[in-house]
């Protein structure tokens, strides 16, 4: 009955931290407000470090990525927890307004991530992120959101759709949320949320987000539903993890990435030099030598947390045949064959034997199989926030997951018994994602990147890479934003 309560409080906590976070911005707040509740101090990456043995510090990039870390006592390697801060949804543009035959004004919006695009029709919902305005002392960045039913993505009447079983949804005509009528002015409704004239917002980060609240459901209440819970049930437990943790030989740092829904390719994603900046800062701060730093790498654990397809009670062929999964049925350790993930024995012996008293049947998931756009074959799903850190990789790595029975809608379900279970993973042992969404492109980038990264200022190298990108780009849509993230200043 304790462990029943305790369960129902964690989960209470959890549902509450989603709400408030309706935006990956907002969510990186909250965990800021976490972290300073716990003692932790705000750097910002702008001003110099000086860091004290045994105190806890946090920084953040574009408000939505955040690092925490403890600085040990004596330093004896790393254990790294990480999640992201953004989920599927729908961005406004910047033209945003489209009137309607002088009686409605829609909205101008384009997918963000991968989605099951139906399951955003009828619902009510609202729009959250943040505006940068102008103000007497210069620019700013406001958080907003518009806590009310706002707007909603009305569907086609049945009576309409006959003959139209096959038609596939066009996300720039069928999806498109219905604002107002002729007098809605979305800039307005914008400016009046920031508290500044219309003609003082300057741009604006603004997207879509059900207005549903998390509900725990089900005949023992053994299950939930909510919008974000991939990742944001991974980053608030990995901060509580965090701020609960104690290591004196061990540098714990949590970390939440933004864009890991789009490829995690951008100065905030896992794919930048967030991560590598705050651990060079950190060791430089501490006088570590790069030889000693290297030398107990090998001792460092890096844990990549995210979510897994459990068995869906009405598709039960669509996972493996023998590993499968089940919700309330522990946690997910992930291997692939082709290393799409980050998981071998050695790391999971490790974190299983270290927490098997909290593993009690751990459930081991091989793949997971899904149809990809364009391929006819069922391919394997890659892992999760795949960081590119060649530094990092004496650490030993494992892919540890929650499951969830839908993934990618504007709802998903989970199960309630082990919310729990992170928090007790206290000397975290962290976590290592993959970039998301180039599965057909790892191979060549590898080679580009590292022969950019090994002759960073060979201009003859760079640009025979760039070729090769632009060949590519020919046959792979897309492929030609792998490359000119971190590099195109050269």
């Amino acid at each position: 009955m304790t462990e029943m309560l305790k369960t129902s409080e964690t989960t209470e906590k959890l549902l509450k931290f989603i709400d408030a976070s309706p935006s990956c911005f907002h969510a990186v707040k909250n965990i800021c407000v976490m972290l300073e509740d716990a003692g932790c101090i705000r750097l910002l990456e702008n001003e110099t470090w000086t860091l004290e043995k045994g105190k806890r510090y946090f920084t953040t990039r574009n408000g939505s990525s955040v690092l925490a870390f403890s600085v040990p006592e004596n330093y004896n390697g790393m254990q790294i927890v990480s999640a992201h801060s953004d989920s599927p949804t729908f961005r406004v543009k910047s033209g945003a307004e489209i009137t309607v035959e002088g009686h409605y004004k829609k909205l101008n919006t384009e997918g963000y991530g991968g989605m099951i695009l139906s399951t955003w029709f009828d619902r009510p919902l609202s729009l959250a992120g943040r505006a940068v305005v102008r103000t007497e002392s210069g620019v700013k960045s406001v958080l907003l959101n518009i806590d009310r039913d706002l707007c909603i993505i009305p569907s086609l009447a049945i009576h309409m759709t006959r003959g139209m079983a096959d038609h596939k949804l066009n996300p720039q005509v069928d999806l498109l949320p219905l604002l107002g009528g002729e007098n809605a002015d979305y800039n307005a409704l914008i400016a009046e949320e920031a508290g500044v004239k219309k003609e003082d917002v300057i741009s604006s980060d603004m997207f879509l987000y059900p207005r549903q609240h998390g509900v725990v459901f089900g005949m023992e209440n053994e299950f939930i539903a909510s919008p974000r819970l991939d990742d944001l049930q991974c980053a608030f437990s990995a901060t509580e993890a965090f701020s609960n943790a104690e290591n004196k030989e061990k540098l714990l740092i949590s970390a939440v990435f933004d864009n890991e829904e789009v490829g995690s390719l951008t100065k905030q994603g896992a794919d930048s030099t967030f991560l590598t900046d705050t651990v060079r800062r950190i060791a430089a701060a501490l006088n570590i030598p790069e030889a000693e730093w290297l030398r107990k790498m090998p001792d460092s654990f890096m844990l990549s947390a995210d979510n897994a397809h459990a068995v869906h009670p009405n598709y039960t062929e669509k996972c493996d045949q023998t590993n499968r999964c089940y919700l309330n049925g522990g946690i997910v350790i992930k291997y692939s064959a082709n290393q799409k993930y980050t998981t071998d024995s050695v790391s999971a012996a490790v974190f299983c034997m270290k927490h098997q008293r909290q593993i009690q049947q751990p459930c081991f998931q091989l793949r997971i199989f899904a149809i990809w756009p364009h391929h006819s074959q069922q391919v394997f799903r890659n892992g999760f926030i795949w960081l590119w850190l060649p530094q990092y990789h004496a650490a030993a790595l494992v892919e540890v997951l929650r499951h969830l029975v839908v993934i990618h809608c504007q709802r998903w379900e989970t199960g309630n018994q082990f919310q729990t279970l992170p928090h007790n993973i206290r000397n975290a042992d962290v976590i290592r994602f993959r970039v998301g969404g180039m599965q057909c492109q790892h191979t060549l980038f590898h080679a580009v990147h590292d022969v950019i990264a090994r002759h960073p200022h060979d201009n003859a190298a760079f640009k025979m890479c760039r070729q090769v990108l632009i060949i590519c780009q020919q046959f792979v849509k897309g492929f030609q934003l792998v490359c000119f993230r971190q590099f195109s200043s050269q």
